[in-house]
């Protein structure tokens, strides 16, 4: 899966997306893992990675819900094709992770 662009909302964040069904149909939320790369966080999914910029982080706290949105020229309108909510504990953790290694590595 390719992330095109992420949109900020109110209640989390959707992410346009090189997907179909068939790729996300799989996904349990025990299969959702949060890791880290040189300029934030990176939700993995089963197969696909999300990334997330730093700046992002602290919005993501407070607004959990990741849906995940086909994107494609086929369709005008397309139905969302997952919903990932984190658990505000985990994210707090990951964000404390990337940032001690951010310090460590500047």
């Amino acid at each position: 899966m390719i992330a095109y662009k992420v949109l900020i909302v109110s209640n989390g964040i959707i992410v346009l997306a090189d997907i179909t069904e068939d790729d996300v149909v799989q996904v349990k939320s025990a299969d959702v893992m949060i890791g880290m790369n040189t300029s934030g966080l990176v939700i993995k999914a089963a197969h696909f990675h999300i990334p997330i910029p730093e700046s992002v982080l602290d919005f993501l706290i407070d607004n959990r819900n990741i849906t995940i949105y086909p994107f494609s020229s086929r369709n005008y309108v397309e139905e969302a094709l997952l919903n990932i909510a984190l658990s505000r504990e985990a994210i707090i953790e990951a964000r404390g992770i990337y940032n001690f290694w951010k310090k460590n590595n500047v």
